[in-house]
């Protein structure tokens, strides 16, 4: 989520949740692909990500894009599209980092599906579908 009520603070903390995870994978899985969509009201960058270490790289040179409303929905059609082309073949899951301000798709997702909440900012989680994961951060 790079919507305007998005800090680039707060996304760089998502980053470094990312990398956290996927240095986590590593040590189980030898392969990885994902997909680090950035998105306001429509999807503004697709960095795609095979070994841990590149999120560290894209993270340090990060520019914020976006900065406008939010919609969640054009991840999940661009998911589809990507999934339709074939690009996506062993989809396993979204996790979506957000503040939670937005407009969520109604259509549940036939892959696991989480919204990852920030508790050092202003979280409207709320309206989250509940075919979707709620997932909190923690304070370090």
């Amino acid at each position: 989520d790079t919507s305007a009520s998005t800090k680039e603070q707060q996304v760089q903390r998502f980053l470094n949740e990312t990398a956290a995870i996927l240095r986590e994978r590593s040590r189980f899985f030898q392969r990885i692909r994902v997909h680090l969509v950035l998105c306001d009201d429509q999807v503004q960058k697709d960095v795609v990500l095979t070994k841990p270490e590149e999120i560290e790289d894209y993270a340090a040179q990060f520019e914020m894009r976006g900065g406008y409303g939010t919609d969640f929905r054009p991840v999940f059609q661009y998911v589809e599209r990507l999934r339709a082309e074939g690009r996506l073949p062993d989809l396993k899951g979204l996790l979506y980092f957000t503040d939670g301000y937005g407009s969520y798709p109604t259509k549940p997702t036939d892959y696991q599906t989480a919204f990852v909440f920030d508790p050092w900012a202003d979280i409207h989680d709320q309206a989250v579908p509940d075919w979707a994961l709620k997932l909190y951060l923690k304070h370090p």
